[in-house]
């Protein structure tokens, strides 16, 4: 059971978004949010699991390939980390037509450390340094 509910998930993700034009700035700005939250509703990291999960496709994948210029498995993770921090929209789209995201302006879709920002915001808000 989750206290923070999907659309609460996507509108910190939409509002992140807006506030930075780089994975890097995205991230900051979502576990600087998700300090603010309850400890329970840092479980944030188990509603990205079942998008994350969600878009393992292999359509999805040959995207991937195409647009980063290869693909490894440890990048196609990193890839779909990347698309879920893009919003609700972008990721929908993309799960339904791959060849959707060939209509964006963006030349790479990964970051790796998108992957860990439930952690890294759980570990900040109880002061518990990631290893």
């Amino acid at each position: 059971m989750y206290t923070l509910n999907i659309d609460q998930f996507w509108d910190i993700i939409s509002d992140s978004s807006k506030k930075s034009e780089n994975f890097e700035g995205i991230a900051l700005c979502l576990v600087n949010k998700l300090v603010t939250l309850d400890v329970q509703e840092i479980l944030w990291g188990n509603i990205f699991i079942e998008y994350w999960n969600l878009s393992f496709k292999s359509k999805l994948w040959a995207a991937a390939f195409v647009i980063e210029g290869g693909c490894s498995d440890d990048a196609f993770m990193d890839f779909r980390a990347g698309l879920i921090a893009l919003g609700k929209k972008i990721y929908l789209n993309a799960l339904a037509d791959p060849d959707s995201l060939a209509d964006l302006s963006i030349e790479c879709f990964s970051d790796e450390m998108l992957n860990y920002i439930g952690k890294d915001a759980y570990n900040k808000k109880v002061n518990n340094p990631r290893p």
